[in-house]
C-alpha cells in the first residue's frame, strides 16, 4: 500500500465504526475500538509514507537542478538567519 491507500483505508475503517447504516457498521464498542486502532495504524503509515515521499522529492529536486543536497552541518548552521532574526526583533522594540 502507498500513503494514499493507507489514508483511504483509515477513512473506511472509521466510517465502519461510526456511520450507522453501512453494511459493515459495527454495533458494539469493542468492535468499534478495534476499527479505531486499525484506522490509527493506517493513518500513521500514511504519514510515514508522506514523509518518505517528501525526502524523495527533495533528493530529485536537487538532482534535477544538478546540485548536491546540503550537508547536515550546513542545514544546522543558520547563524546568518538567526542573526537577522535577532536584529529584527531588537529593532521592533
Amino acid at each position: 500500500m502507498n500513503g494514499n491507500q493507507h489514508y483511504q483505508r483509515a477513512e473506511e475503517l472509521l466510517a465502519q465504526a461510526f456511520v450507522p447504516g453501512l453494511t459493515k457498521y459495527k454495533e458494539t464498542d469493542e468492535e468499534r475500538e478495534i476499527l479505531v486502532h486499525a484506522a490509527h495504524a493506517h493513518a500513521l503509515l500514511a504519514s510515514a509514507a508522506a514523509t518518505a515521499d517528501t525526502k524523495r522529492f527533495q533528493a530529485a529536486y536537487y538532482e534535477g537542478n544538478g546540485e548536491e543536497p546540503p550537508t547536515r552541518a550546513a542545514r544546522n548552521n543558520r547563524t546568518e538567519a538567526n542573526a537577522a532574526a535577532l536584529a529584527f526583533l531588537e529593532n521592533d522594540k
